[in-house]
């Protein structure tokens, strides 16, 4: 290949790779989270430490954080089960005895299946939300079931139902149905029932055209007329690709243009400056239709708990990211401050795309993370939780 078209193709992918959010650029880099599998694993060598910085007179802080830290959470599974075996106890409820407070609540979200944890963090959410519901007053409850159920996998979800089922004797789906009616309650059968589309690669021109008018027109009248069901199905039904999308690039050769070729697309690019992006989704011709983002649609058609949980939704089809950065710094420092929620995301995303949140964290607040959880936490707990975090973002 000349090197001329060698630059010319590296340039272009270095300047989509800079129009997109960081987490999309996981499949590009590799793993976003902070914890990766430690290479030179060993049970019994890791259930000897806990034993040891548990037996003796004075707990053992450093090591507990530190091998709980840099463990993904299967390897603590495995050294649960081995202390499970070489002492007939339970290592959880082992720790439990010598900790106390957040620090104890951390370690419980670190030392149980993924899934698990969030079974129950869905559960002692659902018990608040359903004493305090009120259709226009929003809580934290709210925001904690909007949290889980909008942000797993469906695969993840899957699995959540199988632990609640397992460990509360109940239906999950069951439980959510019958509780108080409203939109809050449709978005998370939706989001529980329905496996969302994937991305095949192919722009459906067609479709992103009927499902901007569909929430036009669902939103045409004013709160309490709005058709939420409509909203519902297409923001919990579609891929984000389909629905917030950076894929269209003005400046590409007429063969890369020909892969997603069609009149529609042909017009829309020819309307574009000499060379930039176009989004070509669900949202921004939504905005082109009305004037409005979505987000401000949201915010006017729906209100309460329908309104925290639909934002919520949008948030993480636009940027996931962002989203957790921004839930951080309310959680840590704010009115609706709540280390329940610190605790959560931190251990949740440390596998996924805490690289990509500490990235966005200091972009929107101009500090690193680490930083940040340093100034307002103190003791063991602050420790956990920047060994968590991992390291300052410069």
């Amino acid at each position: 290949m000349p090197l001329a078209n060698r630059s010319e193709k590296g340039s272009l992918a270095n300047k989509i790779l800079k129009q997109l959010p960081l987490a999309d650029k996981t499949a590009v880099w590799g793993t976003l989270g902070t914890i990766r599998p430690l290479l030179s694993f060993e049970v019994e060598q890791d259930v000897q430490s806990f034993l040891d910085a548990i037996a003796g007179e004075a707990v053992d802080y450093r090591t507990i954080t530190h091998l709980l830290t840099n463990r993904t959470n299967r390897q603590r599974q495995q050294i649960a089960e081995g202390f499970q075996a070489f002492t007939q106890q339970d290592l959880l409820k082992s720790l439990q005895a010598a900790v106390s407070g957040n620090l104890e609540t951390a370690l419980v979200g670190l030392l149980k299946p993924a899934a698990q944890y969030d079974a129950h963090e869905i559960k002692l959410a659902m018990k608040g939300y359903w004493v305090a519901h009120s259709s226009y007053l929003p809580g934290p409850d709210g925001a904690t079931l909007a949290e889980i159920f909008c942000t797993r996998t469906t695969q993840q979800l899957r699995e959540i139902l199988d632990f609640y089922k397992h460990d509360f004797k109940s239906d999950l789906e069951t439980e959510v149905a019958s509780g108080p009616s409203g939109c809050f309650k449709d978005l998370l059968l939706a989001l529980i029932k329905t496996s969302r589309e994937k991305y095949s690669g192919v722009i459906d021109y067609v479709l992103i055209e009927e499902d901007a008018k569909a929430l036009v027109n669902a939103g045409a009248g004013y709160i309490g007329r709005t058709d939420e069901r409509k909203w519902i199905k297409i923001l919990a039904q579609r891929s984000p690709e389909h629905l917030n999308r950076v894929s269209l690039f003005r400046g590409m050769s007429s063969k890369c243009s020909s892969c997603i070729d069609s009149s529609a697309a042909r017009k829309l690019r020819d309307q574009m400056p000499t060379e930039g992006f176009l989004s070509l989704a669900v949202f921004s011709l939504y905005h082109k239709m009305t004037g409005l983002q979505i987000e401000e649609a949201v915010a006017k058609f729906f209100q309460g708990n329908a309104q925290v949980g639909i934002l919520t939704l949008v948030s993480v089809l636009r940027n996931t990211p962002l989203y957790f950065a921004i839930r951080l710094r309310q959680a840590i420092k704010g009115p609706s401050a709540c280390h329940k929620t610190l605790i959560r995301i931190l251990v949740s995303r440390s596998e996924t795309d805490l690289l990509s949140i500490r990235a966005e964290f200091r972009k929107q607040y101009g500090m690193s993370l680490y930083s940040f959880i340093r100034a307002e936490t103190q003791g063991q707990y602050r420790d956990l939780l920047l060994g968590l975090c991992r390291a300052e973002d410069l």
